[in-house]
């Protein structure tokens, strides 16, 4: 019963992982031509979301054992292929990097 609710409970952080990273998308803003502005002033820019969400997940898949991490990495290679199969190219893009960092080429 134990083992059963730490597999649950392993595989709900890593899925949640994987979709922040997919629901952390920029925000959209209209083009501001160079020509309309009044002088040039340089914007500060927060580190990439992404990037953030993918170094925690490293962090986490790091604590998972050679069977958690294999169970994982067939989940993601069928949520891929699933996601190629609906041509979501971006989804399929993000799995393809999980899957890097748990086995890396």
């Amino acid at each position: 019963m134990i083992r059963s609710t730490r597999k649950i409970t392993t595989w709900g952080a890593v899925i949640t992982m994987a979709m922040a990273a997919l629901a952390t998308a920029g925000e959209l803003r209209p083009l501001d031509l160079p020509s309309t502005r009044g002088t040039y002033t340089q914007e500060q820019r927060a580190p990439d979301s992404a990037a953030t969400v993918y170094d925690q997940f490293r962090e986490r898949i790091g604590r998972l054992n050679d069977q958690e991490k294999q169970e994982v990495l067939e989940a993601f290679k069928k949520e891929q292929e699933t996601a190629e199969s609906r041509k979501d190219w971006k989804a399929a893009a993000h799995y393809q990097t999980l899957i890097e960092i748990i086995v890396p080429p």
